[in-house]
């Protein structure tokens, strides 16, 4: 699946936990985790507020570092996801 697949998906909350599992990242999901707990909400759209964060916050240095990762990895999708979600929880942290 590519991250245009993925994001066109989004609504669908197994397309967004399998994207999750596939990332075989076991403290990026602790950490998913919980930010779903404190907020109340559930994995998948805790996983939604954070690339969503990504998405708005990201500064020019950050999304110039996604292209770069896409191209370098095996699978750009896991690449792209991975690091929106850890820049997302990164911010959550910080506000």
């Amino acid at each position: 699946m590519t991250l245009g697949e993925l994001f066109a998906a989004w609504q669908d909350e197994a397309t967004i936990l399998d994207a999750l599992i596939g990332l075989e990242d076991l403290a990026l999901l602790a950490r998913l985790e919980q930010v779903a707990a404190k907020e109340g909400c559930d994995l998948a759209s805790a996983v939604r507020e954070t690339v969503g964060r990504f998405i708005e916050e990201a500064d020019d240095e950050t999304w110039l570092t996604l292209p770069g990762r896409l191209g370098k990895a095996d699978d750009p999708a896991k690449a792209g996801l991975k690091l929106m979600l850890e820049y997302g929880l990164d911010q959550s942290g910080r506000t």
